[in-house]
């Protein structure tokens, strides 16, 4: 500050009835110290036979003010925490070692439709239990016969005692607000602090009974949606059966029939369709269920060696008469593939199914 010292010291001669300003400066060793220069025009000898001063000067007076400056810094940072504390959404209160309140924000005196200034002096679980409405009015513990505000009272001596600080601790409370019953649950944090030789705890409160409520309406209906998809598990495991039942005896037929020395090319080509297409109808259920595994997480890969090319070729026979029908043309071509793999021919069965399909 020493430009700004210097700039304020010289302003002090260019006033001529002189001025007081307030400087910051650094004392041996870098220490801060605060200093009130006052300054004023004196004659310095005695005046002449005319009346005049032979000799003037300017008197500076130096005061230590940085007690009244440390002071003046304290109670700014004191009310600026007394608004911070007074205008917070959250419950705040100062409790002494017997649990009364010594300070209370707007917050809290709120929650009890009460000023700050009524709730002074008062027991914070005396202040609750005075307004429950029952005959005998339940305990935080939620204990049959518990007295009020158990599980707060005891959470408020442990914290004085140990000097561990507690948080997030659910108090479920029972109160008449607006004229009816509400029970309500508060989350509330304690903390000790420093307050000359006695310590006070600082309890702040915040009412999460809608968010509470959410919460478990959140649970109840993950809880139904997996119940449903349990259920559709089960319907498609169920359904699938019924219908491979009938569908594994018309292959059976199929493949007897296909026996037959009888049979003409045309006969044998029609059985083979059929039975092709009811092997791709039952990986359709088969794939059903896959999606129900899938869905539960107990999907599994079935590694196998395999016929790539045999499986290609199924795949353009089942495809080769619908593409026919639309007019469209069906070319499969296959370039330096290798004729046996080593894979799920499930799997990807169904992924060139789809890709074509």
């Amino acid at each position: 500050d020493r430009a700004i010292f210097l700039g304020r010291y010289r302003s002090i001669f260019r006033n001529p009835e002189g001025r007081s300003i307030e400087v910051r400066i650094d004392q041996t060793g870098g220490n801060p110290c605060w200093v009130r220069l006052t300054a004023r025009n004196v004659s310095i000898l005695p005046t002449t036979s005319t009346g005049k001063n032979t000799a003037g000067g300017m008197l500076v007076v130096v005061d230590d003010i940085s007690q009244r400056k440390e002071a003046e810094e304290l109670e700014r940072n004191r009310a600026e925490l007394q608004a911070i504390y007074e205008h917070a959404p959250v419950m705040m209160g100062l409790l002494n070692e017997d649990s009364a309140i010594v300070y209370a924000n707007l917050a809290l005196a709120r929650f009890f439709d009460m000023t700050p200034e009524q709730l002074l002096g008062k027991r914070i679980c005396g202040v609750i239990g005075c307004i429950y409405a029952q005959e005998e009015p339940p305990g935080c513990s939620r204990q049959p016969g518990a007295a009020p505000c158990n599980l707060l009272q005891q959470t408020i001596l442990d914290t004085f005692k140990t000097g561990v600080s507690h948080r997030r601790i659910q108090y479920r409370i029972t109160i008449a607000k607006h004229g009816a019953l509400r029970e309500l649950i508060l989350c509330g944090d304690t903390a000790l602090i420093p307050a000359g030789d006695r310590s006070q705890l600082l309890l702040c409160l915040e009412d999460v009974t809608e968010h509470t409520r959410m919460e478990t309406a959140l649970i109840a209906a993950k809880d139904q949606a997996e119940a449903a998809n349990r259920a559709k598990a089960t319907f498609l495991a169920n359904m699938s059966h019924e219908i491979r039942t009938p569908l594994n005896a018309i292959l059976g037929f199929a493949q007897l029939l296909a026996r037959n020395p009888g049979l003409n090319p045309t006969q044998q080509d029609n059985l083979n369709t059929i039975q092709r297409s009811g092997e791709h109808l039952l990986t359709l259920f088969n794939d059903i269920l896959d999606m129900a595994r899938i869905e539960a997480g107990r999907m599994a890969i079935q590694a196998a060696s395999f016929d790539l090319y045999r499986l290609i070729a199924e795949i353009e026979e089942l495809f080769r008469q619908p593409a026919h029908d639309r007019g469209l043309a069906l070319r499969v071509e296959m370039r330096d593939l290798p004729r046996w793999v080593t894979g799920d021919k499930t799997r990807l069965r169904q992924i060139l199914l789809n890709l074509v399909g």
